[in-house]
């Protein structure tokens, strides 16, 4: 009876032993489960998404879905956890440095171009942040507490290799139902969607789907056609100014507002030409892609290739400008950081790229650069430069992006921001155009935009140089008024356009085009020796002159989809299509 009583006592002993080891070591299981996610974050230096828990369950899961799915495979629980930590430490710590290398997050296609990355990351030095430091240490925290963990042979050998499914179909639906698009900082937005979901966004569309019809050969035999054999003449070729200018639209065409002054004399050069963009109320990145390249963004659907298509150099409209003598440089001054920019121009090939990476926020920057005081910049430039050096100039403007208001609720005691309210103040004009705040502050600006442009002409027209000004809106304001309600769907789609010179470049005369035509028609006029494709381009806008937002016009007025099989264009388009591809994909610039 004592022995039964004793063997009892042991058994509730060992009972207690084993739910004490469970216990803790689940405790500890999750801790470091958790700890990764957080790692990776701490590594980054960014915990903005902490404000959206549906962001940190999206990341836990991923980490959660990746242990599963190694813990089928070896059957090895702490194993497991150890490569799962081990996996989704390399990334951030390779996160980190493209980051501080090139200001882009590392993104899936880059283990398709790891020379590329090699070459770029040879050319810069790595600043070593303190919350690198306490990612390591904190990395090493992990590992000790991994090796703490005790789990059963039993409870191992229970594990299914067909668990591995479940892992698989929790990434499969995350990546489903995901958006490839990234924050417009790219370098930001593993702080904005964290590092493994935000990698995990990078593995949509990193791969373009062949055009129908596709070859190469097919391509180059298209390309043939427009060869031409003319050599380059010594014709005194004009510099060439192109100003993309923020949200630049005349909204009192379009709609009919009753108000005419804020545009006179951009409206006063544009000939009453329509010009098309693909954006509304954004897709800028898109606009000054489709001008540098002649591409349309009509074939790329709501994605942006600036952030995930272009990791290496490419045709460009610069590369032509270059070809033919000019030295190309741009200039946007905001972050260089944004829509991967500084990376981006490099491998557009443009000479010198300038930016203001000032800590400054959006609307101080608004004050600070006003169109103006850019337009002073190229002035500057224009004044400094060589006499035999003709300039290709590419300007993004930042003044009349939104917020929509006069607010500037910062410390009164920052004499700086001060000083650049009340210089901005002095400035804008503050007519009174209609009782909607938001609208009167973005005519005004339009008005501000007017007169500096009007001022940047005027500086020019005595210039000792030819000289050629192009200036375009990237996409119209989102603004909330009736009096920008339409049925009509294209009239969001209009920009304002202007072209001017400071010599007779003859009469030319262009109805309507859209943003990736741009290129070409300068360079029509200017006299450019160019490449097969720009020839392409002229030919295929006699015909269809207007491309934008996955829909064309032909010549006799009439809208077609771009994949509509149906049209007397489709092989036309699908040339186009293919010939883009190509560029962007599969061509070789030297």
């Amino acid at each position: 009876m004592k022995i039964k009583k004793k063997e009892k006592k042991i058994e509730e002993k060992n009972d207690k032993k084993e739910f004490s080891i469970i216990d803790k070591n689940m405790i500890l299981f999750t801790i470091v489960l958790i700890n990764i996610f957080f790692n990776t974050q701490i590594l980054i230096g960014g915990f903005s998404m902490l404000y959206y828990i549906e962001i940190i369950i999206i990341n836990f899961l991923l980490i959660v879905s990746l242990f599963i799915i190694f813990t089928s495979l070896t059957k090895k629980i702490k194993t497991s956890l150890l490569i799962t930590n081990i996996i989704i430490f390399i990334i951030a710590i390779i996160d980190y440095f493209l980051v501080e290398i090139r200001q882009v997050p590392l993104f899936f296609s880059d283990f398709f171009s790891l020379r590329t990355v090699i070459n770029v990351a040879d050319k810069y030095t790595v600043n070593f942040k303190w919350y690198f430091f306490l990612g390591i240490a904190d990395f090493i925290l992990n590992i000790f507490l991994i090796s703490k963990l005790n789990f059963e042979k039993e409870m191992e050998a229970r594990v299914k290799r067909r668990y591995s499914l479940f892992g698989f179909i929790i990434i499969i639906i995350i990546w489903s139902i995901s958006s490839p698009q990234m924050y417009f900082e790219t370098n930001l937005s593993d702080n904005t969607y964290g590092v493994i979901y935000r990698f995990l966004k990078t593995t949509k569309n990193t791969f373009t789907k062949k055009p129908e019809n596709y070859s190469k050969q097919r391509v180059e035999e298209i390309l043939a056609k427009y060869k031409k054999n003319e050599e380059e003449t010594n014709e005194d070729k004009p510099n060439v100014i192109v100003i993309m200018n923020e949200s630049l639209a005349d909204l009192n065409s379009v709609y009919n507002l009753g108000y005419n002054d804020n545009l006179n004399f951009i409206n006063s050069l544009s000939r009453n030409t329509k010009v098309y963009s693909a954006g509304y109320a954004g897709g800028t990145a898109n606009s000054e892609f489709e001008f540098l390249t002649g591409i349309s963004a009509s074939f790329y659907g709501r994605n942006i290739p600036y952030q995930q298509y272009i990791r290496d150099d490419i045709f460009s409209f610069p590369r032509v400008m270059k070809e033919n003598g000019y030295k190309a440089s741009a200039m946007h001054l905001y972050f260089s950081s944004s829509y991967n920019r500084k990376e981006i121009y490099d491998y557009m090939g443009f000479d010198e790229t300038i930016f203001d990476d000032d800590a400054q926020t959006l609307i101080v920057q608004k004050r600070l650069r006003t169109d103006k005081n850019v337009y002073n910049e190229i002035i500057n430039m224009f004044e400094n430069k060589k006499e035999d050096e003709k300039l290709f100039h590419f300007c993004i403007t930042l003044q009349n992006h939104m917020p929509y208001n006069m607010e500037f609720n910062y410390k009164k005691d920052n004499e700086e921001i001060k000083e650049i309210d009340e210089n901005f103040k002095k400035e804008y004009p503050n007519k009174h155009y209609t009782d909607n705040e938001q609208l009167n502050y973005y005519l005004n600006l339009e008005k501000m935009s007017d007169e500096a442009f009007e001022e940047l002409v005027k500086y020019f027209e005595n210039y000792n140089e030819k000289v050629i000004i192009l200036i375009f809106g990237d996409h119209q304001p989102y603004i909330q008024d009736e009096k920008l309600e339409t049925e009509d769907a294209f009239s969001k789609c209009f920009v304002s356009y202007a072209l001017w010179s400071n010599y007779d470049i003859g009469e030319y005369d262009i109805k309507e085009t859209s943003i990736n035509y741009l290129p070409v028609i300068l360079s029509d006029i200017i006299g450019l020796k160019d490449s097969e494709y720009f020839e392409f381009l002229k030919e295929l806008r006699k015909k269809i002159p207007v491309i934008v937002a996955g829909v064309y016009k032909d010549i006799e007025g009439n809208w077609y989809y771009v994949e509509d099989k149906n049209s007397k264009y489709y092989d036309l388009i699908n040339q186009y299509d293919c010939i883009q591809y190509y560029l962007m994909h599969e061509k070789t610039v030297e």
